[in-house]
């Protein structure tokens, strides 16, 4: 009976596929010079860099970076810099509903599954400069300074 219940509640927790699980936040600013565009931000590393290439910017730097958790189906929000802010909405269905805030107002929101290594949503263009936010699963990495 103990092993039923325990293969019932493992059942479940994958079902839910939610359920405590860590999302990381990342304001990226993107530009074509090489230096760094605010104070302590640092160049993303080659997995999000590839993803993003083939746009139109040369260098992408994090700029702030925060963690948060998915859990009882509750959705999260994150405050970024400045006005921006970035809310978690598990849907139930496989799916989660991520949702760009410029002060109160949505920008921009768009649906993924829920194993989905990484989403991007586009923020807004500065001319030379523009900038993202993306929410991932795996825990980001930087590039290796070359001296």
């Amino acid at each position: 009976m103990k092993l039923a219940l325990i293969a019932l509640m493992l059942i479940c927790g994958a079902w839910k596929g939610w359920a405590d699980d860590k999302y990381y936040v990342q304001l990226i600013k993107a530009t074509n010079e090489p230096k760094a565009p605010a104070k302590g931000a640092k160049q993303i590393g080659a997995n999000l860099g590839e993803r993003l290439s083939p746009l139109r910017w040369k260098y992408y730097w994090e700029v702030q970076r925060r963690e948060t958790i998915l859990s009882d189906a509750k959705s999260q929000k994150v405050q970024l810099n400045g006005d921006r802010a970035i809310e978690i909405a598990p849907l139930g269905d496989g799916r989660v509903e991520v949702r760009l805030y410029l002060g109160k107002d949505l920008a921009r929101k768009s649906y993924h599954r829920v194993h989905d290594h990484m989403m991007a949503i586009f923020g807004g263009d500065e001319g030379e400069k523009a900038w993202f936010v993306v929410v991932r699963r795996e825990e980001p990495q930087y590039e290796i300074a070359k001296d």
